[in-house]
């Protein structure tokens, strides 16, 4: 394959997500990643590394005056729940989901760089499910409330943009940035029980087909779009761990359902208008657990 000489700015680019979409973006692009901390411990060949936090303008500016990036990856921030049950933790994902993205257009601005926000499934209200790419937001979290306020932003401010909502991502991580099934596969090898919610329901994707699916925006003239990104099997995360723990040769038995009093919250997504504009594949779950 023929390497472009148009760059890709992924901001949050060592992160679980922005690692794997550096890594296929690094085959075809010339790619710079931003990290807000550390370094990855293992960086990735032929990608530009920088320290950078998307609550500052001035490092972004000098990384795009320096690169004139054709396409920004907005991949930063946690996308745990989990990670924003604190007020403090909170007001920080407010400001790095929403404020960040809005640092990071001002100072790319200039150069026409395609903006492509990186969302998720929760930014629906979990009522009713197979969520469409035009059904109306209805945040409840924090965490998507603060998803929304970011795609909210970048839908006013270019036409140049690109939301991608994904359902879970099914992958490996890395030793600093672990997916969600890396920790059940920690846990689990060291029997400890694993409570996951038998009222949560997705429809999990592999993350190489999140790539793909950023690939195939960047390849074509797509702009002001909602993309929709998710699999074929819809599943609660109780059965996923269930599942995970056979495939794994774990003990079933240590996945247990998470006791609440919460009704059935159903995220998962529709993609069929979107598959049917990128022209991607979706797949079923047992795919899924495939790159494990």
């Amino acid at each position: 394959m023929q390497k472009s000489l148009d760059s890709v700015l992924v901001v949050g680019g060592t992160g679980y997500v922005g690692y794997h979409v550096s890594r296929a973006l690094v085959q075809k692009y010339r790619v710079v990643c931003t990290y807000r901390q550390h370094p990855p411990l293992v960086p990735i060949p032929g990608i530009h590394y920088f320290r950078a936090d998307v609550l500052e303008k001035d490092p972004y500016k000098k990384i795009a005056h320096l690169y004139r990036p054709k396409a920004v990856i907005y991949c930063a921030g946690s996308n745990r729940i989990e990670d924003y049950i604190t007020e403090n933790d909170q007001k920080k994902g407010q400001m790095i989901h929403s404020s960040g993205p809005a640092n990071v257009m001002e100072a790319t601005d200039v150069y026409k760089a395609k903006f492509i926000y990186l969302s998720s499934d929760f930014i629906f209200s979990g009522k009713t499910g197979n969520s469409h790419e035009n059904d109306t937001a209805m945040p409840e979290s924090p965490l998507a409330k603060a998803k929304v306020g970011g795609e909210n932003y970048v839908k006013s401010r270019s036409l140049n943009y690109v939301i991608i909502r994904s359902a879970p991502l099914l992958g490996r991580g890395t030793a600093d940035h672990p997916s969600f099934l890396d920790r059940w596969r920690l846990q689990l090898g060291q029997e400890q029980v694993l409570k996951l919610s038998p009222q949560w329901i997705t429809n999990p994707a592999r993350i190489d087909g999140l790539c793909d699916v950023i690939l195939r925006v960047l390849s074509q003239d797509v702009r002001g779009k909602l993309v929709h990104h998710g699999g074929l099997t819809k599943i609660s995360l109780y059965e996923l761990g269930k599942r995970f723990s056979g495939i794994i040769g774990a003990e079933s038995a240590l996945v247990q359902p998470e006791e609440s009093g919460y009704r059935t919250e159903d995220y998962s997504l529709n993609f069929t208008q979107s598959m049917r504009l990128l022209k991607f594949n979706p797949l079923i779950l047992k795919q899924g657990f495939d790159v494990l």
